[in-house]
């Protein structure tokens, strides 16, 4: 099949391709590119998922989730990943005991996470500080990450020791009240 008039556009919340008879072509693209831009709301979620929402409720919102739960000693640790969308999510009991809601999202590349207009994956570490403080002032660094316990944020670079201009590689999302 030949497609005429192609056009692709890369920006968010925008749509991704047209062509002349490409829907499934365009919907394609859209639904990848859709769950990778994924904008933080300080305090409720990030993208489709949200901070309190049921084990099942999230994995309605990103399909990818898969099991990843084990138990250490006696403590039985849940949570589900996606390697396509890089994303982790950890779950606590419910108030009713029973059922299982998200506690924290954690993001990894091919993730892209946004927050206030700003891709946080890929920032160097020290910008990433330089910003945060400015957004949360009672920010701090330890070890490799910086918390921002206002917006309940920990983004983390590895092998920080080396270099402060490192890229953030992972970025996690917790409810602040919980703590």
């Amino acid at each position: 099949m030949t497609y005429y008039n192609t056009k692709l556009t890369v920006a968010r919340n925008t749509t991704i391709a047209t062509t002349n008879s490409g829907v499934h072509f365009q919907h394609a693209i859209t639904s990848v590119c859709s769950v990778m831009d994924m904008e933080i709301t300080p305090q409720m979620g990030i993208g489709r998922l949200m901070l309190g929402m049921s084990r099942d409720d999230a994995r309605r919102a990103l399909p990818g989730l898969r099991d990843k739960s084990r138990k250490i000693l006696k403590i039985q640790i849940f949570e589900d990943y996606s390697e396509e969308d890089g994303v982790e999510v950890h779950y606590m009991d419910g108030k009713d005991g029973k059922s299982l809601t998200v506690m924290t999202i954690c993001l990894y590349a091919p993730a892209r996470p946004w927050l206030f207009g700003r891709l946080l994956l890929g920032m160097s570490y020290d910008d990433a500080s330089i910003w945060m403080e400015k957004l949360d002032p009672a920010s701090y660094e330890e070890e490799e990450s910086i918390y921002s316990p206002t917006h309940g944020l920990e983004l983390y670079a590895a092998n920080l020791a080396e270099d402060r201009k490192t890229p953030i590689t992972s970025v996690s999302m917790w409810d602040p009240s919980n703590e």
